[in-house]
Parts: structure tokens; C-alpha cells; sequence
């Protein structure tokens, strides 16, 4: 059997037929015995009745003979098959063999370049196809046929697959390995040599990481359009790269390490065992071709010789220096055909050993770290990308935010780019925090911009012009300082780089050591990664995968080893741009419209009240409800509102604030534009403040925004100067109002410089608490909160969160009631006075009461003689404590005088309590038969007289 057509259908030998015994001669058995039997009736001979048993013996002797015979000719048949198959699987085997050379011969491999067995070489004009190992596959040959026993079936299979056909794949389609560093290197060389040998210099070239697995490539002579890159993850981890049509050879340990759109993956067990997936089918098992690094390199030097005999040229040296107008870089950015494209942010930074590099954020971002000791030409390289950038594409697609945590200067040069938005430094800690925090909110309207056009990203939106949505690079030098002092906008950097790449937010960070600085999270979204001179080859390594930045000569500022987010490691000459290169740049852009700023000024030193209706109605601040109190700034939220106080929603408003700080102000402010809620001052004398609290609790609930609103001045000193008593009952009556207030619709508002002692106790009945300049940063109450520097402009406040201006305002704050006092007059009975002062009280008693006598009560046991017209008992609480009885005896019909709580008690012997006295003995408590306890004062001798 010959096997010309290898995939004509061939058949199996046919089955054995099933053969079936014979049966037993049932007429053959019976037929003698029916003739003896009419013999022994025709003669009578009963001798002939034997010839009847010879029928079952004959017919079990030819029944038996059958059975013999079926049983040979079935063995015979049965070895002829097998003597079939044997010679059938010979002649498969002998296929296998000779189709299994055929397609090594066909397709080559390593082995053979090595060897010197290869046919001419750069034959190829692209990527070739590589053999990477060998591996069952079909061979082509098909046995028809019903397979009848194990036997068949493997025949069968055997037939069907070639146990070691070389595994063929096409390097431009990229090819993954994974699997550890040693073996997945070494399965790399392998295709690495075949693509070197075949591939022509004319149109591929070699790119490598540069790590020293890899020198090897950088003698090599092809220099061709196309590109084969070597990434190898093992030597650094690295972000992913784009995979152009030349392919790339991605080696990583991990599947997610791996760049996207790979044709070929390859995943390694050992060096004996390996499986490939191609285009999303089953992986397949196959023995991976595996050689040294020393045989490879050794082939490569001598390979690269070969080249150098045959006239094929090398690598160029690096510039010295490449002025930003170098004719190169011209060429390059006169490319850009229209700069108000969407399509990418190229820009030539440098020159290389294969020409002009070119970064672009967009295609190969969308982000990227800088790291340059001082002096490597980190901030003069960070001007000239910025420049490059601004050169390819005019300010309605891309802007910046320059950030500069070193004073400032080094972004000086293009501060005055149209594209330029704002430069923030470390010299404004708060202009950094709101330009930072904005960027959040940039953040949300890009992504409604977005939603609200219908597409996923800001590349989808083509040609056609979207409000305000131009492309923002974020570059921050010295990005360790900027952590140092604002270690919570890590975080903002880190939601910037998860996410802008769609919104079209780029950010550059620039630091002198990128190791511990920059986090794994915001360095796997950082593909072009730049590195100058640096002092440590550790850093060197943690940001481009190789030690040689390391070793850059420190007199040749702006050398650095690039990566420009493909994978492949270089050396570059990075630009400088001069003033007159900055100038045509922003000449050119000089009548284009200016980009929108990310962020709003800061809030205005001065607020009119009158001025904050005008704002919701030209659409700058939303409206909101309640009593303005002044202009909120919203970073975070990217405009300005007007901070009101709703005492229905946010509770009794507490505003602390140093002398001078402008809370007084605030008052003013507040009874402005209380609109229908009467307005009513608390403070001054205690009398005062008593009355106001007296009419205050007979305010029953009424509507929301109609209760009246109370205002407290200074409540720290409300009760500087009153006695202890009064203070705690003050404490006491003001807590309650502040508790039962948002149910009676009662709205308060109250400044302090802080709440000292025993008036601490009152914060947290305050809903809300607007701090002003503080004489001393401390919590209130329960509530920790940030408070406006010390050196804070009045009227600058922190309030729910956010930085408030508040308000000024024509009106100011009324001032408190000071409701009439009655002058005490002794009606015709008798007077019980308690006194502090007794003595003192006589004396005022027979001045003011010249015709009424007046008796001392002292703490003599023997009740006192109430004489003859007398119409005034006095004494201090000790002598009625002792007397009294005769306080009690005489309680239905005498008019009880007090001077203080202590006094009331000793003589009404009952914790009775009336309003609030003035401090200075002036004021007194009259408790008339059957009334209840007034506030009165002592009249003078003049009054009596009168």
C-alpha cells in the first residue's frame, strides 16, 4: 500500500463475518427410525426396530463435523485480517516518519541556523514564521473504514495524528510565553535566531528591554520599518504595550502581564512540556525548542560579523545636545497635519540611535513618570515635551496644569503658553489644595461631557468640536515634595491615573527617586516612563527595567534611557527649548480661544449681601434655602455657592471666632435677612437676658421659617460678672431653649471666641458650627473640625466642610432689650427682708423709708420684739434659718424681700425661683401675699422723698 495522496480516504480491512453454527438434523434423526418402524410392520421382524437408533447418531455426528468446520474457517479469516493490519501499520509508521522529516525540512528551526544547516538567510520581508518547539498534529492521512476492536481504533489514531511535527508560528501576529525566566528566555533566543536569519535588515529591526539577557540584539544589523520587540516582564514589571504589526515576544510569568492582541500564546511547564493557544482555540501540547544564552550569543556575535563583512551598517551615536529646532525634530512635528486632531498627543523630545523619538501620551500613555537627580535636565526636559506637545496641537485640544513643588521657576519658560491654564507651587499651600481638588471634579464633567455626546471616550469624539473638552496634561515636578506637604492628594493622583485615559486627563510626575515614591497603582498606568541620570542604579531599574541610567555621564544633561511605553528601552538626547522656540509657539496660538481653567479663583476678600441674590440669578451659584450667610467655595465641585443657614434643617448655628475675626458681623448679617422671623437680641444685664428666656418659653411651635430668631453676642462672656447662681441657671435655661428650638421653630445663632468651663457643656446642642479665625486651634464639643488659618482675613470662615466668605452687611446686630424695672414700695403690712447685707440694707431702708422703722433680725434664739408700728423685719439667711418660724407664722400676710437665691431660700424654706437679678445689690425678689416673685430694685432716697 502506497501513500501518494496522503489524504485520500483509505480503508481498514474488512471485519471478519460473523459465522453461525449449524443446528441439529432433526429429519436426519427421525427419518431411519420411521423406516425401520414400516419395516417391522411389513415383516413382522422385530430386529429391524434398531435401525431406528442410527438417525440421532448420524445427526449428531454431522451437527458436530459443521461446528468443526465454521470454527476453522473463521480462524484462518481472523489471522488474515490481523496480517493486514500488521502490514497496514508498517506502512503508516512508515508515513508518519517520512512526512514528519518532510515538514522539518519545510519549516526549519533553530537547531538548524545554529547548526549551519540553514538555507541563505533574510529571506523574509517581514516577520517571519518561527518554529518553537514540536508537537502532535494532524498528518494529514485518513483510515476509513469501522475500526472493530481497540486494535483498529488505535490504528486509527495513529493514522490521524504526527506525534512530532514542528509547531509553526507567525511572528508578526506577536507571541506570548509565559512560564519561568530561565526556560521562557530561552525558548525567546530560539525564535529570536530564526527571525534574525530570516528576516530581512532591510525591513524588520530588533528592540530589546536592554538588560544585559538582551545585548545581544544591539549588534544586529536590521534596521527595517517593521518592528520585533523583546518585553520581558521577568526583568521589570512593566505596563502594557501596544503590539504593532511587526509582532512582539512578550515573556511574563503571569497571563495579565501580557500585552493585548497577541496571536501565539505559550505557556511552560518544564523544558519537556509546553501548551500553545492560537486565536482563542484549545491549547495544545507540545515539546518547546529550548538553547543556551552562551550558544545564542555566541551565534548573534558571529551573525553580527557576517553583517558587518557584508556592508550592513550600525547603530548611530547619541548628540551631544539637541536644540528643540534640530531639523529632525522639525521634520518630525511637520508631520502633523492638522493640530486640532483628537488622534493623539505626539511629541519629538529627542533624538535616538535609530532617530527621532517621539513620546505621545495618548497612544503610548496615558501617563508617564520622569525621574532625573538635580542637574540630569529633569525640569528642562519636562519644558520641552510640554512645548512639543503644544507645537502639534493648538489649545482647543490640549491644555496644562503645570504643577512645580521647587519654587516655581522651572516651568517659568512656558507659564505664558495659551495652552496653559495655571501654574501651581509650593508657595500657595491653599491654591495648591484647590487646584489639586478640583481636578476631581474635572474629572465628573468630562465623564457627563461624554455621556452627553454618546461615546466612551474622548479619542471617539473626532473633528467635531465638544464644549470645553480639550485634552488635559497634568505635569508635576517634584512630585516627592508635593506628597510631603499634601500627603492626601496621593490618593487624587492615584483616581487620575485609573481613570483619565478615556476622560482625556494626562498626568507626568517628575520626581528625583522614583523607588517608594510613586505607588505600583499609579505606575501600572504609566507606560512611557523617562529616566535621566540617576544616583542609584536601584531606581534606574525600578522605572525602565535596566541599570543603565545609572551610569549616565553626569556632563551631558538631558541624556536619558527611555521607554516610550512599547516595552523597548533607549538611549535618547532629550531637546532643549529656548526662548525663541517657546515664542513662535505661542504666536502661532497667540488668537486662539484660551482653554477652560479647571478651577475657580479664590472666594473674594469682600462679600456684599446684597450682591449674593444677583449670583443665582446670573446661574453662578445655585440656589439653595435659608438665610444667606456668604459665598461657599466648592473645589471639589468646580463652582461657587452661597452658604445659607436653614435653623429648620441644620439645628442652632454657633460662630466662633478670635476679637476682630468679623462673628459680631455675622449677627448683622443674619438679622438682615431673617425676612418674616422677628428678631430678638439676647445679652446685657441678667434682668435682660432673663425677660427675653421668659418670653421665649411661652412661644408655642409655630410654621417652619416664623419662629423668631435669637441672636447672642459674645455668649463666652454673657455671665462674666454674675454670681455663681445666676450663671448655672443661665446655662441651664439656655440649654433647654437650644434643645426644644428646631421643634418651636425657635432659630439661634450665637458667637464666642471659644466656649470656656462649664459653657462647654452647651456646643453640642449647636447644630451647625462656622469657625472664623481662632485664637487657638481645639475641638468643640464633640466635633473636631479644620479652622481657617491664624492669620485668616476677617470674615474668612470653615463651614460644613468648606471655605466660606461671609458676608457683609449694612444692617447690625440689635441690640438686647432692656425691659423697666419697678421700684420697690412696702405696702401697710409688714416687710420680711432677706438679706446678704443687712446692715447696708438698714441703712438703705431708713433712707428710702424715712417714716417706716425698720428691726434687725439676728441669729439670737429669743424671737425679736416686733414693735409698735414697725414695718420692716431685716436679716441675713443665717437669722432666718434660725427664725423660721416666724417667717412661716407670718408668710400669708407679710411681702417677703430677697437679695439672692441663698437668702429666698432661708426665708421661704422652698426652692422657689425668680427671674434673673442684676449683679450690685440693686435688684431685689418681692413675694407679695398670694403673687407669685417679680423682679424690683430698691428705690433711693430721692425717689422716696419724691
Amino acid at each position: 500500500m502506497h501513500f501518494d495522496a496522503p489524504d485520500r480516504p483509505r480503508r481498514l480491512p474488512d471485519p471478519v463475518p460473523e459465522s453461525v453454527p449449524p443446528g441439529f438434523p432433526v429429519l436426519s434423526a427421525f427419518a431411519p427410525a420411521l423406516a425401520a418402524v414400516g419395516l417391522w410392520a411389513a415383516t413382522g421382524n422385530a430386529t429391524t426396530l434398531w435401525f431406528a437408533a442410527l438417525g440421532p447418531v448420524v445427526a449428531l455426528a454431522t451437527m458436530l463435523d459443521g461446528r468443526r468446520q465454521t470454527r476453522r474457517r473463521r480462524r484462518r479469516a481472523t489471522d488474515a485480517r490481523a496480517a493486514a493490519i500488521r502490514d497496514l501499520e508498517g506502512q503508516v509508521e512508515a508515513f508518519l516518519v517520512a512526512e514528519g522529516g518532510r515538514r522539518r525540512v519545510e519549516a526549519g528551526s533553530a537547531r538548524e541556523v545554529l547548526d549551519g544547516l540553514a538555507g541563505p538567510p533574510w529571506g523574509s520581508a517581514g516577520p517571519p514564521d518561527v518554529v518553537i518547539g514540536s508537537g502532535p498534529a494532524p498528518s494529514g492521512l485518513r483510515l476509513e473504514g469501522d475500526p472493530v476492536d481497540d486494535v483498529d481504533r488505535a490504528l486509527v489514531a495513529q493514522a490521524a495524528l504526527l506525534p512530532a511535527s514542528p509547531v509553526v508560528v507567525p511572528l508578526a501576529d506577536g507571541l506570548g510565553i509565559l512560564g519561568p525566566a530561565a526556560i521562557a528566555r530561552s525558548l525567546a533566543r530560539s525564535v529570536l535566531v530564526q527571525a534574525a536569519y530570516s528576516g530581512s535588515p532591510a525591513s524588520i529591526r530588533f528592540a530589546g528591554p536592554g538588560t544585559a539577557e538582551w545585548r545581544m540584539l544591539d549588534a544586529l544589523p536590521h534596521a527595517g520599518r517593521q518592528e520585533v520587540r523583546v518585553v520581558d516582564r521577568h526583568a521589570v514589571v512593566r505596563s502594557e504595550a501596544a503590539v504593532g504589526p511587526a509582532g512582539v515576544i512578550a515573556i511574563a510569568s503571569e497571563a495579565t502581564a501580557l500585552p493585548p492582541g497577541l496571536g501565539t500564546v505559550v505557556r511552560l511547564h518544564s523544558a519537556d512540556s509546553a501548551w500553545i493557544e492560537r486565536g482563542g482555540g484549545a491549547p495544545r501540547p507540545f515539546r518547546p525548542s529550548l538553547h543556551s544564552a552562551a550558544e545564542c550569543t555566541a551565534w548573534f556575535a558571529e551573525f553580527a560579523a557576517r553583517a558587518r563583512d557584508a556592508g550592513l551598517a550600525g547603530a548611530a551615536e547619541l548628540p551631544a545636545s539637541v536644540p528643540f529646532g534640530d531639523p529632525l525634530l522639525a521634520a518630525s512635528r511637520a508631520k502633523v497635519a492638522d493640530r486640532r486632531d483628537r488622534a493623539g498627543l505626539p511629541a519629538a523630545v529627542g533624538i535616538g540611535r535609530d532617530g527621532v523619538l517621539e513620546l505621545d501620551l495618548v497612544r503610548g500613555g496615558p501617563h508617564a513618570v520622569v525621574a532625573g537627580t538635580s542637574g540630569s535636565g529633569k525640569s528642562v526636559f519636562l519644558v520641552a515635551w510640554v512645548a512639543a506637545m503644544a507645537a502639534a496641537r493648538s489649545p482647543e485640544r490640549v491644555s496644562f496644569l503645570l504643577v512645580d513643588f521647587k519654587g516655581g521657576a522651572a516651568f517659568a519658560p512656558v507659564a505664558e503658553l495659551p495652552h496653559v491654564v495655571g501654574v501651581v507651587t509650593d508657595l500657595d499651600d491653599a491654591g495648591a489644595d484647590r487646584a489639586l481638588t478640583s481636578l476631581r471634579a474635572e474629572l465628573a464633567r468630562r465623564e457627563a461631557l461624554l455621556a452627553e455626546a454618546g461615546v466612551p471616550e474622548i479619542g471617539a469624539l473626532g473633528p467635531h468640536p465638544v464644549e470645553d473638552l480639550a485634552r488635559l496634561v497634568v505635569v508635576v515636578d517634584e512630585y516627592q515634595s508635593l506628597l510631603e506637604r499634601h500627603r492626601e492628594l496621593g490618593a487624587l493622583v492615584g483616581d487620575l491615573a485609573a481613570r483619565g485615559r478615556s476622560l482625556g486627563v494626562h498626568v507626568i510626575l517628575a520626581t528625583q527617586r522614583p523607588l517608594g515614591v510613586v505607588r505600583d497603582s499609579v505606575l501600572a498606568n504609566c507606560p512611557i516612563r523617562v529616566c535621566l541620570r540617576v544616583l542609584a542604579e536601584a531606581d534606574s531599574t525600578a522605572l525602565v527595567g535596566v541599570p543603565d541610567a545609572a551610569a549616565l555621564p553626569a556632563d551631558r544633561p538631558g541624556r536619558a534611557v527611555v521607554d516610550a511605553g512599547d516595552g523597548r528601552v533607549v538611549g535618547v538626547q532629550t531637546a532643549i527649548a529656548g526662548r525663541a522656540d517657546l515664542a513662535a509657539i505661542e504666536a502661532a496660538d497667540a488668537r486662539a480661544p484660551r482653554p477652560r481653567r479647571p478651577w475657580l479663583d479664590p472666594l473674594p476678600a469682600l462679600v456684599d449681601l446684597a450682591e449674593l441674590p444677583g449670583l443665582v440669578a446670573a446661574g453662578e451659584a445655585p440656589a439653595v434655602r435659608g438665610i444667606p450667610v456668604g459665598l461657599a467655595d466648592e473645589p471639589s465641585a468646580q463652582r461657587r455657592s452661597i452658604a445659607c443657614w436653614d435653623a429648620d434643617r441644620d439645628g442652632a448655628l454657633l460662630v466662633l471666632g478670635a476679637a476682630g475675626s468679623g462673628r459680631s458681623t455675622i449677627l448683622g448679617v443674619l438679622a438682615a435677612g431673617a425676612a418674616a422671623r422677628p428678631v430678638v437680641s439676647l445679652g446685657g444685664p441678667a434682668s435682660a437676658v432673663s425677660d427675653v428666656l421668659d418670653a421665649l418659653d411661652g412661644v408655642e411651635a409655630v410654621s417652619r421659617g416664623a419662629g423668631p430668631l435669637v441672636l447672642i453676642d459674645d455668649l463666652d462672656r454673657i455671665a462674666d460678672r454674675w454670681e455663681p447662681d445666676a450663671r448655672a441657671e443661665l446655662l441651664e435655661r439656655l440649654g433647654s431653649l437650644l434643645r426644644s428650638a428646631p421643634s418651636r421653630g425657635i432659630a439661634v445663632a450665637a458667637t464666642a471666641a471659644r466656649l470656656p468651663g462649664s459653657f462647654a457643656r452647651l456646643a453640642d446642642e449647636f447644630g451647625e458650627v462656622l469657625r472664623l479665625r481662632p485664637i487657638e486651634a481645639e475641638a468643640v464639643g464633640s466635633r473636631a473640625q479644620a479652622a481657617p488659618p491664624r492669620d485668616a482675613r476677617p470674615g474668612l470662615a470653615r463651614w460644613k466642610g468648606l471655605d466660606v466668605q461671609c458676608a457683609r452687611s449694612a444692617a447690625a446686630c440689635p441690640p438686647p432689650p432692656r425691659p423697666p424695672v419697678p421700684t420697690f414700695v412696702p405696702g401697710d403690712g409688714l416687710v420680711l427682708v432677706a438679706s446678704s447685707r443687712p446692715a447696708a440694707t438698714l441703712r438703705r431702708w431708713a433712707a428710702a423709708h424715712p417714716g417706716r422703722p425698720a428691726a434687725p433680725l439676728t441669729t439670737d434664739p429669743v424671737p425679736p420684739e416686733i414693735g409698735e408700728g414697725a414695718a420692716a423685719l431685716i436679716g441675713d439667711a443665717d437669722a432666718w434659718a434660725v427664725h423660721w418660724s416666724l417667717a412661716a407664722r407670718c408668710r400669708d400676710t407679710a411681702t417677703i424681700v430677697a437679695t439672692g437665691p441663698a437668702e429666698l431660700r432661708a426665708i421661704t424654706r422652698a426652692a422657689l425661683r425668680g427671674p434673673l437679678l442684676d449683679p450690685g445689690g440693686e435688684q431685689i425678689w418681692v413675694l407679695r401675699p398670694g403673687g407669685a416673685i417679680r423682679r424690683e430694685q430698691w428705690a433711693s432716697a430721692a425717689e422716696s422723698v419724691a
